[in-house]
C-alpha cells in the first residue's frame, strides 16, 4: 500500500500539525530555527505499511478506517525535486527512534509514490554517543536541537 501523504503544506507552515504531540512539536520548532528547508512542501502524520484488516462481517466503512488508524506513522516527510525526506522527532531519542525510521523506510520503499530515493532523519534534543556509529551504518542523518 503506497504512503498516505495527505495534504501538502508549504515549508512556511508554522501551525501545529493536527496529530503531533507537544514535545515533538517543541522539536520540530527548534529544528526550523536552526535549520533552513531543504524541500519545498511538507507532509504530516504520513501513513505508511498495510494496516490491520478488520475482524469478517465488519462493515466496509469501520474496516477501512480501522485500516487506516492502524497504520505506521511518519512525523514529518518532507518533498523535494530530489528526495523524499522521512524525519522522527523524538525527545531523549534511543534505540527506538533508529528502529522506527528502519521501519519506516522498509514500508515506504516496499511501495514508494514515485522513484526519487529517500533520506532518514532524527530530530532529538538527547542523543547517546554510543549509538552514533548505528546511525552512521543506517544512513541516518542526526540534527541535535
Amino acid at each position: 500500500m503506497p504512503p498516505e501523504l495527505g495534504p501538502a503544506l508549504a515549508v512556511t507552515f508554522a501551525g501545529r500539525p493536527a496529530h503531533m504531540s507537544a514535545v515533538d512539536f517543541v522539536l520540530w520548532q527548534r529544528f526550523r530555527r536552526l535549520f533552513p528547508p531543504v524541500f519545498d512542501r511538507l507532509y504530516f502524520d504520513v501513513a505508511v505499511g498495510p494496516g490491520a484488516a478488520g475482524a469478517p462481517d465488519t462493515p466496509d466503512n469501520v474496516a477501512a478506517a480501522w485500516q487506516r488508524i492502524t497504520r505506521h506513522r511518519i512525523d514529518v516527510v518532507g518533498e523535494s525535486p530530489s528526495a523524499w525526506i522521512l524525519i522522527e522527532l523524538r525527545a531523549a531519542a534511543g534505540p527506538g527512534a533508529l528502529g522506527s525510521l528502519l521501519v519506516y523506510r522498509d514500508l515506504w520503499l516496499a511501495d514508494p509514490p514515485d522513484a526519487r530515493p529517500i533520506r532518514l532523519w532524527l530530530v532529538t534534543d538527547i542523543f547517546p554517543d554510543a549509538l552514533k556509529p548505528s546511525l552512521d551504518a543506517a544512513s541516518i542523518r542526526l540534527f541535535l536541537v
